[in-house]
């Protein structure tokens, strides 16, 4: 019996030792989520569209030409004539007919009348509506007053920018009038102060004279009208002999600048 026993033990373990170790099943590759895109700022549930900005430039009734010669007439019934204007134009919003709005991003515009190119801008990837008004800063918000040296429109090399402290030139117009007592009769007009009483940044809303469809496959412009007359508005403009020059902060600079505040008017809606 004990020799039966040894026998069957013997056995088992020669079955054991002949069966093959059962490996662990290999672990299932880990699937990670994919990477976004942090610079991806559009909804893919969303149509967008373009839109055409154009600017017009005109002194009262009469088109603007800045050839330093050809003479117009300001509020006052007195003549002058423009060599140059430049102005920025920042923080673009278009305004849907359900209020809702859309800021585009990064939105730094210089308008420049010698620089025909400038006078036109197209702004991509708005969400489709139909937009009643634009609002929209005349001159640069205060935080890029106060962010180094920058490129694009903000870059200094473009004549716009005094000092650190003192920011960028929201708008500058020169020129000359017969009633200026500066010498070759200049006038020059460099309005400039992003803080304190006199702030000159102006925020303005424009309404525009029919909706604006922006959507895919539309082609929309928008058609906006600068008007240089309203620089010379009494009572903020006290005349070219009074004052046939601006260049530093300050309260003649706030005057003017809440007179330009009036200057840019939508002539225009284009949906094609």
């Amino acid at each position: 019996m004990r020799r039966y026993c040894l026998l069957l033990l013997t056995l088992a373990l020669c079955m054991a030792a002949c069966r093959k170790k059962e490996l662990p099943a290999p672990a299932s590759p880990s699937v990670k989520e994919p990477v976004k895109d942090s610079t991806q700022t559009k909804d893919s549930t969303l149509h967008y569209g373009n839109v055409l900005i154009k600017w017009n430039h005109v002194a009262g009734s009469r088109e603007l030409v800045a050839d330093d010669k050809t003479q117009y007439t300001a509020p006052d019934g007195k003549q002058y004539a423009v060599k140059s204007l430049a102005y920025y134009i920042s923080n673009i919003v278009f305004i849907d007919e359900n209020g809702k709005r859309y800021k585009e991003p990064n939105s730094y515009k210089l308008i420049t009348i010698q620089n025909g190119s400038s006078m036109q801008t197209g702004i991509d990837n708005i969400p489709a509506a139909k937009y009643t008004a634009i609002e929209l800063m005349i001159g640069v918000d205060s935080l890029r007053n106060v962010s180094g040296v920058q490129l694009g429109p903000l870059d200094p090399a473009h004549g716009m920018f005094w000092s650190w402290s003192s920011g960028y030139i929201m708008a500058r117009l020169e020129g000359s009038s017969p009633q200026s007592g500066a010498i070759g009769n200049m006038i020059s007009y460099h309005i400039a102060g992003f803080k304190g009483a006199y702030n000159v940044l102006q925020t303005i809303r424009i309404e525009l004279p029919q909706q604006a469809d922006i959507r895919e496959k539309v082609n929309c412009t928008i058609s906006l009208q600068t008007d240089l007359n309203t620089w010379f508005a009494a009572p903020g403009f006290p005349g070219f002999t009074a004052l046939p020059s601006i260049g530093s902060e300050g309260e003649d600079a706030f005057k003017v600048s809440q007179n330009y505040r009036k200057m840019i008017t939508a002539i225009q809606v284009e949906n094609r």
